[in-house]
């Protein structure tokens, strides 16, 4: 495990965020439709961080990765996406400690849930948001898409009501 700062990004790294994101999706190889975080600009950085917040992880005073979280429709839950981490350093526990934080700040902010989305053609994403407890909740298809592209996740941060064995259900 590295050793990691998890803190809130700043506007003057925008830059670097967008550069570490964009790498950080094109390693996964292509998908169909291509992801649109290759459409994104720096101004979609800042964009993010005024709508909700970007967390960065920081080892040696390098960015080495980031994930945003906003509001969504549903109060109950929070979304987190563009969920990056450097290349080199995967695997090292560094999206591990992001999703803790994201956590951290849902639990802080009265959210009882986590949700995120995630591309079927990619299955080791899939499979870690698994391992950290998310479920999935729907499936989606992208425009000119027949079949799901990509499936929506959930994480309860609480356990559910005694005697109650539903589990919360996010529209999205």
């Amino acid at each position: 495990m590295m050793e990691l700062t998890i803190r809130y990004a700043r506007a003057d790294e925008a830059e670097g965020i967008l550069r570490l994101t964009q790498a950080s999706f094109a390693s996964q190889g292509s998908l169909d439709p291509p992801s649109g975080v290759f459409l994104e600009t720096v101004d979609s950085v800042l964009e993010a961080m005024t709508a909700g917040v970007v967390y960065v992880a920081e080892h040696e005073g390098e960015l080495v990765g980031a994930a945003r979280v906003r509001p969504i429709d549903d109060p109950r839950a929070i979304y987190c996406g563009r969920l990056a981490v450097r290349v080199d350093v995967q695997n090292r526990g560094v999206g591990h400690a992001l999703m803790a934080q994201v956590e951290r700040h849902a639990r802080a902010e009265g959210y009882p849930a986590v949700v995120v989305g995630v591309r079927l053609g990619l299955p080791r994403n899939l499979r870690f948001f698994q391992k950290l407890g998310f479920r999935i909740i729907s499936e989606h298809s992208h425009a000119g898409h027949e079949q799901p592209t990509y499936v929506r996740l959930c994480k309860d941060l609480d356990p559910p009501v005694q005697g109650n064995d539903s589990h919360l259900e996010i529209a999205t």
